[in-house]
């Protein structure tokens, strides 16, 4: 039994907008993620505007720093046992892309993701290769970068549903 009581917020959000297949697509004309960015708000405590283009969310750099710090906290693998795959993948690009200013300066999801791709992924696997190049040279994490870690993600992801 999953116990959502103690899950980091992030993972909840994730793992409930999984649940009601909330769209998570960058450049979706449609609904622009607009309920997945509701709950992205609140857990940060910021308010967006939605403009229709890739760099899409108008947040102040204090707002975006909230968003971060929580987003920087994942446990990479609890979101990978406790929400679909590639859905939490998309939602952290989702936040990447409306905070990408801050992380350009500060780098706290970059670290923090590529260090646990680091622990997690097998040290032959592409996805090891691609976040040792990332966090040695300073590279900033990107919503177009997360792809680059899809095929060996969707491995671990299977990886681990089968345990549970």
């Amino acid at each position: 039994m999953i116990n959502i009581k103690y899950m980091q917020p992030f993972t909840k959000i994730s793992r409930r907008a999984s649940e009601n297949q909330d769209c998570w697509n960058l450049s979706c004309t449609t609904c622009g993620s607009m309920e997945l960015m509701k709950r992205y708000s609140r857990l940060g405590h910021i308010s967006h505007t939605y403009r229709f283009d890739r760099s899409a969310h108008n947040n102040s750099i204090n707002s975006q720093n909230k968003m971060l710090r929580n987003l920087g906290e994942i446990n990479l693998v609890e979101l990978i046992k406790y929400s679909k795959f590639p859905d939490w993948l998309g939602h952290i690009g989702l936040l990447l892309n409306a905070c990408q200013e801050a992380e350009n300066e500060l780098k706290i999801v970059s670290e923090s993701f590529l260090s646990q791709i680091l622990e997690i992924c097998p040290n032959n696997s592409y996805a090891f290769e691609i976040a040792q190049e990332m966090k040695s040279s300073g590279e900033v994490l990107t919503p177009e970068k997360l792809g680059r870690f899809e095929g060996d993600l969707h491995d671990i992801a299977n990886s681990y549903k089968d345990i549970n």
